[in-house]
């Protein structure tokens, strides 16, 4: 899968941070902005690929919301970092040359998750002290996240059709992780914008930003459109 980010002016990967969410399920509908938080147990969010960095190159991370039983039985969500997956997530941070666009192709497979269980921690102290993320994901809040967890080498693919329909969406935010935009005609706080792919099938979808919506004033955060290409 090949999907494209783009802006109304030049990126700026170190003040901002851009996010492609997606709701790979099965069930629910759209991963909205307004929803992404722990408040709202990330409703209706399965992961995210978060694009930014510190002042270096763009680095792009992808999360996972693992969900598991807490009080009362109410599957509880918290972001969880997918680590090595260097080889199948890779970053364009300016796929068309006038720096408003980057894109990301990489392996379905790493959606697919840790499942319903969680990867073990690791034991042990590891061989030297691991950097900080660069990255902070925009929709974490409170503690910080987990650490890197091992490779999902035990994915498991959809087995079911609705979960090969995949509901995304595009979110820009400041370095501190404050929204700045998203699409739909309410702009952070729409829940009308609907993008799906359907993953078993070859197909190549685009969408532009409506005239009148409500955007950005900064216009390295301002959205105007985004695109997704699906290989089965």
């Amino acid at each position: 899968m090949q999907i494209r980010f783009r802006t109304k002016q030049q990126l700026d990967f170190t003040g901002h941070r851009y996010i492609i969410a997606f709701n790979t399920s099965g069930t629910g509908g759209e991963p909205y902005l307004v929803y992404a938080n722990a408040q709202a147990n990330y409703r209706d969010l399965s992961f995210e690929i978060v694009v930014g960095g510190n002042g270096g190159a763009a680095q792009a991370q992808a999360y996972q919301v693992f969900r598991q039983p807490g009080l009362g039985g109410i599957q509880q969500g918290t972001l969880l970092q997918l680590s090595g997956i260097a080889n199948q997530l890779i970053l364009d941070p300016n796929s068309n040359g006038l720096n408003t666009e980057f894109s990301l192709t990489f392996d379905r497979t790493i959606l697919y998750g840790y499942g319903s269980t969680p990867p073990p921690s690791p034991s042990g102290s590891p061989s030297g002290s691991p950097s900080p993320s660069p990255v902070p994901t925009a929709t974490s809040t409170g503690s910080a996240l987990p650490s890197p967890s091992p490779t999902a080498s035990t994915n498991a693919p959809p087995t079911t059709a609705p979960q090969a329909i995949w509901y995304v969406n595009w979110w820009s935010t400041d370095a501190a992780t404050n929204p700045q935009d998203a699409p739909g005609v309410g702009g952070l706080t729409d829940t009308t914008f609907q993008f799906t792919v359907n993953t078993s099938a070859s197909n190549d979808n685009q969408y532009t930003v409506a005239p009148g919506s409500t955007q950005a004033t900064d216009p390295s955060a301002q959205i105007t459109g985004g695109e997704v290409a699906n290989s089965p």
